[in-house]
């Protein structure tokens, strides 16, 4: 079994990002519409993002060189215009799928059978080491596009006026069919044109259908950024009124605890001098020679004696309205 062949076998890419220059030729890996739409390979020429045919002009994609203004893009993310030489196609192309041209022609060209496309690849590797610069590629590029028309996309190379020396002919075609099978391919490539248009009108829908979803999760994530504030000031809010309310609440406490204190310090203070007041009482009881107190009825009279015996010490202890109940004629 033969190995298997890739269009990428033998080739390297830059061995650095950097800018690439106007009339500079690279190897260009594409989608070829001549070929279902199948990745392939071919040589490409750089030239001005203003420069070709008005419908690739205003596709420009992100990353190609802005219409105005300094290149923003970061070297290895630029995408370039390329014409593809005899294919009379403009591709905007990035890095990652541009190669080094070298003196050979392609293994892939030479193992699939496609020995009328290696000898217009030959071709032009023999223009592109005669450097014919920038001015030569634009020429060249104007004059198949007049030749062709802008549906011809058949593999030919066309030299411009002047320059038919280059090549062995000035016009070389990649096979030798009829005009009958010629118009017959060139109605096929229109088809196929028109399917090509129809799926990037498809694609340029989907672009904006991804776009307006994009969007609208932008806006999504937006609300709910909004929301998240909200609620979040809303704690900010509640915790504020939980510790304003447990500040009140602890001051209510202290308060409280105050008043305990001050309460328990006057009872301690009532029941000292209540117990001072008995121990005068008993004292002044035994100058009495009373022995037995606690079985003495206490008469106002008894009460009278005991507070001329006391003195004001007893004023101390009863309230005079009291007093004045026990020392009034209507008590005796």
């Amino acid at each position: 079994m033969t190995p298997r062949t890739y269009l990428t076998t033998g080739l390297r890419h830059l061995p650095k990002p950097r800018t690439l220059e106007p009339g500079e030729a690279l190897i260009v890996r594409y989608k070829n519409s001549l070929r279902q739409y199948k990745s392939d390979v071919w040589i490409g020429v750089v030239l001005s993002d203003k420069f070709g045919p008005s419908r690739h002009i205003n596709r420009r994609p992100v990353g190609a060189q802005p219409t105005e203004g300094a290149w923003v893009t970061h070297l290895k993310d630029r995408i370039y215009s390329m014409y593809l030489p005899g294919h009379n196609m403009y591709k905007w192309v990035g890095l990652q799928d541009l190669f080094v041209l070298n003196g050979k022609t392609i293994n892939v060209l030479r193992r699939a059978q496609r020995e009328p496309d290696a000898k217009i690849w030959d071709n032009i590797l023999e223009i592109v080491r005669s450097e014919p610069g920038l001015e030569f590629w634009k020429n060249m590029a104007l004059q198949e596009l007049g030749t062709k028309g802008k549906r011809g996309k058949k593999l030919r190379l066309i030299l411009p006026s002047g320059h038919e020396d280059l090549v062995s002919c000035g016009e070389i075609h990649a096979d030798s069919e009829s005009e009958e099978e010629e118009e017959e391919e060139e109605e096929e490539e229109e088809e196929e044109e028109e399917e090509e248009e129809e799926e990037e009108e498809e694609e340029e829908e989907e672009e904006e259908e991804e776009e307006e979803e994009e969007k609208k999760k932008k806006k999504k994530k937006k609300k709910k950024k909004k929301k998240k504030k909200k609620k979040k000031k809303k704690k900010k809010k509640k915790k504020k009124k939980m510790k304003k309310k447990m500040k009140k609440k602890m001051k209510k406490k202290m308060k409280m605890k105050m008043k305990m204190k001050m309460k328990m310090k006057m009872m301690m203070k009532m029941k000292m001098k209540m117990a001072l007041m008995k121990m005068k009482m008993k004292m002044a009881l035994m100058k009495m020679r009373i022995k037995k107190p606690h079985r003495i009825t206490w008469s106002p009279l008894l009460l009278l004696h005991l507070a001329h015996i006391m003195g004001q010490q007893i004023s101390d202890h009863f309230p005079t309205h009291v007093l004045h109940r026990v020392s009034s004629p209507d008590s005796q």
